[in-house]
């Protein structure tokens, strides 16, 4: 019987290509520090960049606090795009 898995997906709509570039950038698996068993994937579809985080159903919370932490560490870059853009 296959284990089952909890997926998250977070899509940001950052504004422009270069911004969504600094954001997959400022995440690229060698800057993320992933908890055993868990899986993040970075997508960017032209302004947007998705984010998906994966792990057994086990470790739901552990799922859902990658996906904070990975937020909190999103908000003094996409701060400063904001303002860039505004």
């Amino acid at each position: 019987m296959s284990e089952s898995r909890i997926t998250l997906r977070l899509e940001l709509d950052v504004g422009s290509e270069e911004f969504a570039d600094l954001v997959i950038k400022s995440l690229s698996p060698d800057n993320v520090d992933l908890p055993q068993d868990v899986e993040l994937s970075l997508e960017k579809k032209s302004e947007t960049v998705v984010i998906i985080v994966q792990g057994p159903f086990e470790k739901l919370l552990t799922v859902k606090n990658t996906i904070e932490d990975i937020i909190l560490s999103l908000t003094p870059l996409l701060n400063q795009l904001s303002k860039r853009q505004g």
